[in-house]
């Protein structure tokens, strides 16, 4: 998962909770030593400890190349430094995932995330998730989201990962519908 805001945090703690192997990626050095100090993220998602088994590191450090799944979970207005730092470091056989909403403003170009993410890695899939309500009352409650793609079984994974991680996942085809709801809502 690169990015260690509330949501970022959220998805890397539920997985991890799961059973999954997860790495979260935080932007420096005093964020990781925060996270490790605390046992938290104080910062945007307090009060939900941090598993034993989710490694923090930079998202400079993190090891992306054996990875099945890469979170993007940063603002779109961070996406297109993210993508020109780690997007070359996605490698062909992983999937991605997007939790950035709204719309990427790069230069002239705007684009809807998981379009502008595709362009520039080399990944299998890109998907895109929405989700409505907080990661702090996702993790306590459950949260309703859909996963959208165009990749009909790469969507479908991650449906069923995210349900064993404790959400309600439901699947479309249709990723600019889904982002363009993201980005009006």
């Amino acid at each position: 998962v690169l990015g260690a805001g509330a949501w970022g945090t959220g998805v890397a703690v539920a997985l991890a909770r799961s059973g999954v192997e997860v790495q979260l990626g935080c932007r420096t050095g005093e964020q990781v030593m925060a996270l490790h100090a605390a046992g938290e993220n104080a910062a945007h998602l307090p009060g939900v400890a941090l598993p034993d088994a989710l490694k923090v590191a930079r998202c400079a450090d993190l090891d992306t190349t054996s990875a099945d799944l890469v979170v993007l979970a940063v603002p779109s207005a961070r996406l297109p430094a993210l993508m020109a730092a780690h997007g070359a470091r996605i490698p062909e056989r992983a999937g991605v995932l997007v939790l950035a909403r709204g719309l990427v403003a790069d230069g002239d170009e705007i684009a809807l995330p998981s379009a502008y993410v595709a362009a520039r890695t080399p990944a299998r899939a890109v998907a895109c998730l929405a989700v409505a309500g907080t990661a702090s009352d996702a993790l306590a409650h459950g949260a309703s989201m859909i996963v959208a793609g165009e990749d009909a079984g790469w969507v479908r994974q991650l449906a069923d990962l995210l349900r064993r991680a404790g959400f309600d996942a439901e699947r479309s085809a249709d990723p600019t519908g889904v982002e363009l709801a993201g980005a009006a809502g």
